[in-house]
């Protein structure tokens, strides 16, 4: 077998000056991998060979072959033989998860983006590490997309290398985000960290995300969304963009919002990027308290730039409504709009309205019961050449029931709406 002369001055120079290891961690800078998975390491001026114990615990890679030369990493070992030392635990340095100057958690990155910074404190550049498609349905404030960031992450970074900067992924299971952290450091960057909970911590808190102009006007007619135009009545009067209604901020109640069947998306648009309203009526939204209901994680939304930006780079604009109720239904796919429910339970030879909550205070007598958990081994009661029309209480029971029934073979459509009073 054919044995490069560098590996043969490893084995050699492990076999003679090896350190003794006990069950502490030894920190080294890796050099180089063998075909056979055996990892050379230069520790304290020698270089040591080490393999991974099998079930041996890898922190920062998924695989040593990921190791770049000059790279720090750590083992611990609990036993060398022949010159080689066993490792149960390899970690890549810095180790990221534990590291207090590479992480931030939610409280402190709230803090970094409010308002109310000391003057003269550079605001962190924010990149989002998602993909395009999860960029443009909502990011943190003022976030930049590095989509494809194996290949372009440098092109979104500052050019000054002290710069500030706070890389995010989809969530605390992302390894990836950790990955490009990585990556950052080596490109040099001092002040770059990772916000660990990524996009899905920040929006189950309900905070505040933002959207782009030309990703909204995609959006717009085919999600169930509602814009609020917090300009003035008279500026909103003279054109406001598709499914808005025109709000007051200080007339706004959560009573309008709260309890209505399956709440909107709400985007909220100001006069341009410098008017603070949309952000204190977006606050203000965020911190209704709906009793035992709550508001749907990435509820809240921002348009970037206001409706300056929206005419720059759409277009359209039409009259507003001057109330929610004015805004039509765009339902979502497998769903029933609730003007068309309601219309249904008054027709003859309308579809089977069917019933899946487990409790109610009234059932009435036009509908169908059956709980959702009882539906899969009752299905021969539906009929087959019928529509069938699912509802309950919040939308959530329903479309869960009519996922169920599609899947056995039935038309059928869910609403998210509340029971109709009797007739």
């Amino acid at each position: 077998m054919k044995v490069n002369r560098l590996w043969c001055m490893a084995w050699v120079g492990a076999a003679l000056a090896a350190p003794t290891l006990a069950a502490e961690f030894v920190e080294a800078e890796f050099v180089e991998i063998s075909s056979t998975d055996l990892v050379l390491v230069r520790a304290s001026e020698l270089n040591a060979v080490v393999a991974l114990e099998r079930g041996a615990t890898l922190t920062g890679l998924t695989t040593p072959q990921a190791l770049r030369r000059g790279d720090r990493v750590r083992y611990r070992a609990a036993r060398t033989s022949d010159g080689i030392s066993y490792a149960t635990v390899f970690e890549l340095l810095p180790a990221i998860a534990t590291d207090p100057d590479l992480v931030i958690d939610l409280g402190e990155l709230v803090q970094m983006l409010s308002p109310g910074q000391p003057s003269g404190r550079a605001r962190p550049l924010l990149v989002d590490l998602r993909d395009a498609g999860a960029f443009a349905r909502g990011h943190l404030p003022g976030a930049v997309s590095a989509a494809g960031w194996e290949a372009n992450l440098a092109s979104v970074m500052p050019f000054g290398k002290e710069a500030s900067v706070i890389l995010y992924g989809r969530s605390r299971q992302d390894g990836e985000a950790v990955d490009a952290l990585r990556v950052a450091l080596r490109l040099g960057y001092r002040n770059v960290r990772l916000y660990a909970g990524g996009y899905r911590e920040w929006s189950d808190g309900n905070r505040v995300t933002f959207v782009g102009a030309r990703d909204l006007s995609r959006r717009i007619g085919v999600e169930p969304l509602v814009v609020l135009d917090v300009r003035s009545p008279s500026e909103a009067a003279r054109g406001s963009l598709p499914r808005s209604v025109s709000i007051v901020p200080n007339r706004l109640r959560s009573s309008e919002w709260i309890n209505r069947p399956g709440m909107p998306v709400l985007v909220v648009v100001g006069r341009d990027a410098d008017d603070p309203t949309p952000h204190a009526v977006a606050e203000a939204i965020r911190l209704w308290q709906p009793g035992t209901d709550s508001i749907p994680p990435g509820t809240i939304q921002i348009l970037e730039g206001g409706f300056a930006a929206w005419v720059a780079v759409a277009g359209a604009i039409e009259p507003p409504r001057d109330r929610l109720d004015d805004v039509p239904c765009t339902p979502l796919p497998g769903e029933a709009c609730p003007d068309e429910f309601l219309r249904l339970w008054r027709e003859e030879g309308r579809p089977l309205l069917l019933d899946v909550r487990t409790s109610a205070a009234f059932r009435p007598q036009w509908a169908k019961h059956l709980p959702l958990g009882e539906l899969p081994s009752r299905l021969a009661e539906l009929p087959r050449d019928r529509e069938i029309v699912v509802f309950c209480g919040r939308g959530i029971t329903s479309r869960v029931a009519q996922g169920v029934l599609e899947r056995a073979g039935f038309k059928a459509r869910f609403v998210r709406l509340p029971a109709p009073r009797k007739p």
